[in-house]
């Protein structure tokens, strides 16, 4: 929900440049787009939610408590990760990915095409 807003922005200010590529583009053309001009906004809105979820459950001490052992870990190096920042990293990945392949089935599966806009626009491929 907390991209929502922030993908439909993106939807709003399309170039018609942006949707002739995105409908002559590749299976992910749609969701390369939006990657491209709402990745950053995307991960300011999920941060603070990821920051607040992994606050409850201590995900963030734990991590620091594993990390504290390592030192003594013959021939580990100690990595210098934020938890929290590679979570979110991976839940903006994830939820572009998730997009990636439903965009994908849309322009293949007829089925996939529950709209008459979007059999519309990929009905003929």
């Amino acid at each position: 929900p907390a991209a929502k807003p922030i993908l439909l922005d993106a939807l709003k200010s399309m170039s018609i440049t942006d949707a002739k590529g995105i409908l002559t583009g590749g299976p992910t053309a749609a969701t390369d787009y939006f990657k491209r001009t709402s990745s950053s906004k995307v991960a300011a809105a999920l941060s603070p939610i990821i920051n607040q979820q992994m606050d409850k459950v201590g995900v963030g001490q734990k991590f620091e408590s594993l990390m504290g052992k390592a030192p003594s870990i013959p021939f580990m190096k100690t990595p210098t990760v934020n938890i929290n920042d590679y979570v979110l990293q991976k839940a903006v990945e994830g939820l572009f990915t998730v997009m990636g392949q439903e965009e994908t089935r849309i322009r293949t599966d007829p089925a996939a095409q529950v709209s008459p806009v979007l059999k519309s626009l990929f009905g003929g491929r």
